[in-house]
């Protein structure tokens, strides 16, 4: 099983205070089973200075280190592909260059 795409969009978001305007970056995983059973399955990346503002159907478990675990509500069934079903948004101070690290889709056996 691996990630086999996803989409990458970009939107502002506007806080309280408009002087900490941030940009939020939102990532839809689509994720492919190619085996015959069902497969449990982490994604981990690199937050590299950005701060998780939301998810979808994904619990995270980050480290000292800004190594964040995105751990799926749900197993993919065997041959299937899922898309839009999981994601997660980030966002970073405006004017900022720092941007995530792309995801790392692996089985958990």
């Amino acid at each position: 099983m691996r990630r086999s795409g996803g989409t990458r969009h970009a939107k502002k978001s506007t806080p309280a205070n408009p002087t900490t305007r941030q940009l939020t970056y939102c990532v839809d995983l689509r994720v492919t089973n190619h085996t015959t059973v069902e497969q449990a399955w982490r994604a981990t990346f690199a937050l590299n200075g950005t701060r998780i503002s939301s998810t979808s159907n994904l619990t995270l478990d980050t480290n000292a280190n800004g190594i964040v675990r995105l751990v799926p509500n749900q197993a993919i069934p065997g041959s299937t592909s899922q898309q839009g079903l999981f994601g997660f948004c980030v966002s970073r101070p405006s004017g900022g260059a720092a941007m995530p690290g792309a995801p790392l889709v692996r089985t958990q056996y």
